[in-house]
């Protein structure tokens, strides 16, 4: 299995809180990537953030849609 970090930069967590921020647990999901003859499972974390004065609510870091 390979992980798969998916975060924000710091400017985008300072745009969004101002005034400080927390990380919350990652979100994470699996995904099975098939490549002829063999499989490999990524397991994505995806970053989940909140700010420390209760505004601005949750960012969540950019990851690839999900395969359907």
């Amino acid at each position: 299995m390979e992980s798969v970090c998916h975060a924000c930069t710091e400017e985008e967590l300072t745009k969004q809180f101002p005034k400080g921020w927390h990380e919350l647990p990652d979100e994470v999901y699996k995904e099975l990537l098939y490549t002829p003859a063999k499989f490999k499972v990524l397991e994505h974390h995806i970053k989940v953030y909140a700010g420390d004065c209760d505004k601005g609510g949750i960012l969540r870091a950019k990851a690839p849609n999900r395969a359907a």
